[in-house]
């Protein structure tokens, strides 16, 4: 038996070129896909069909129709797909278990489009034999043939071969992992600066409430010192009765919030300079196969976003603000010098406890000025187009917003593969994470959880 060569298929191609309406996907790559249409013939008829080559393009066009005509099924399979993962704002792990499902109905329409092809070859050859009766001895044994990828239905639908689908697998797996890790720490980012704040508010008001009992009477205040001790140590009352021991716990859960911020956004900018790393390894990679356009597109896209990110920050939906790593960075590290002040200033209070009130105020212009609300600013939301509503709904439950959430998902089929090796990189860096930010467990009030994404 021989193979003769009617054509070669790309599914992407064919949505592209041959399906109308255009379509536009908003949250997963179109499969590629790429087979080889091939007619197994005998020898004889190999020759025939190299001497008749109207013949040949006749029997290539009949198969391409079926084929064309099978985009009626896989179109619609495509669309539902793509409001399933929008529904899930992108999210990688539902377009994985997803895409598996529909690549198995695909090929099951790819069947189906062989058999039809197949019919009608048959049908074309029974026109030919009511002309040339010498041709009925050439159907025999004519079958089509298609040959997929190396990596089978689900390898061929990244639309990679080689080194490149190998290489460009590995580095997709740890770019979306890592990413998915970045938007767990972008969350945090956001929670850590809160908790900050809200701390940094309590230590302002112990300073207040103390300032103004000093203020009234130094020996009310003293006096207010034994009796918030005995109150608080007697009734354990939720919110304690301030005085200098509350003051100065409410202080050191202030240093750790900041530390785990300063931490933790030092993590995220070492993790995003990676990400642009491994980003232009798999554009590189990407470069030597002429098919992957769209893939680089969508790469330079995505490193774009991350420089973005680098340098502007995650932008908080429900605030309509901006939060700039390096800034917040700057703001911890500033904040923790204050904290400093500040404790030497419980110390000293500690030593006299008949501080003026004079004392007080420059203790809390010294709180007051750590303040994290500097480390944004309002701007306009990303543009996420047509999907604005959906993201919206879906990252203010998140509180964070990231532009590449629009980009990255062109690089999904390259690693869909191999999802349960995107959650160990996730994981891994959350685990890492919360070794650094968070240290050994402690008792008192938990700082900020790194909670894994949907």
């Amino acid at each position: 038996m021989s193979d003769v060569l009617l054509f070669d298929w790309r599914l992407s191609k064919a949505i592209e070129y041959e399906y109308k309406p255009q379509l536009n996907l908003r949250w997963i790559p179109v499969p590629e896909y790429p087979l080889r249409v091939m007619l197994d013939v005998p020898p004889p008829t190999y020759a025939m069909l190299n001497k008749d080559p109207l013949l040949l393009q006749s029997i290539s066009d009949d198969c391409k129709d079926a084929f064309v005509d099978s985009l009626k099924k896989i179109v619609p399979r495509l669309q539902a797909l793509d409001t399933e993962c929008g529904a899930a704002g992108g999210d990688f792990f539902k377009y994985a278990e997803g895409r598996k499902r529909v690549l198995q109905q695909i090929e099951l329409d790819i069947q189906q489009a062989k058999t039809k092809a197949m019919a009608a070859i048959t049908k074309r050859w029974d026109e030919l034999e009511k002309q040339k009766k010498e041709y009925k001895s050439y159907r025999q044994g004519v079958a089509i043939k298609l040959v997929k990828g190396a990596a089978g239905v689900a390898g061929a639908a990244a639309g990679l071969g080689g080194a490149v689908a190998t290489g460009g697998a590995t580095l997709a797996l740890s770019i979306i992992g890592m990413y998915r890790a970045v938007v767990d720490g972008g969350k945090t980012l956001w929670e850590c600066m809160q908790d900050a704040d809200r701390v940094q508010k309590r230590v302002m008001g112990d300073l207040e409430s103390l300032k103004k009992t000093y203020a009234q009477n130094p020996q009310l205040g003293v006096a207010r010192e034994v009796v918030a001790s005995s109150v608080n140590a007697v009734l354990k009352l939720p919110i304690n009765v301030t005085n200098v021991k509350t003051l100065g716990d409410d202080n050191e859960l202030w240093k750790g919030k900041l530390t785990h911020l300063v931490f933790l956004a030092h993590e995220l900018a070492e993790t995003l300079n990676e990400l642009l790393d491994k980003s232009e390894q798999l554009s590189a990679q990407l470069a030597t196969d002429p098919d992957s356009k769209k893939k680089q597109a969508a790469l330079k896209g995505f490193e774009a976003d991350v420089n973005k990110l680098l340098t502007e920050g995650f932008f908080i939906a429900s605030m309509g603000r901006r939060v700039q790593i390096q800034k917040s960075h700057q703001d911890a590290e500033k904040g923790l010098k204050v904290q400093e002040q500040v404790t030497k200033g419980i110390e000293e209070l500690k030593k006299g406890r008949s501080k003026g009130v004079d004392w007080f105020d420059s203790i809390i212009a010294f709180a007051a000025d750590a303040a994290l609300t500097g480390a944004g600013y309002g701007v306009s939301p990303p543009d996420f187009s047509s999907a604005a509503s959906t993201m919206s709904k879906v990252k203010d439950g998140a509180s964070v917003a990231m532009d590449s959430a629009t980009t990255l998902y062109g690089i999904y089929d390259i690693a869909a593969e191999n999802s349960e090796k995107v959650k160990e990189v996730q994981d891994g860096l959350l685990k890492k994470w919360k070794a650094k930010i968070l240290g050994p467990e402690k008792q008192g009030p938990a700082p900020p959880t790194l909670s894994k994404s949907a």
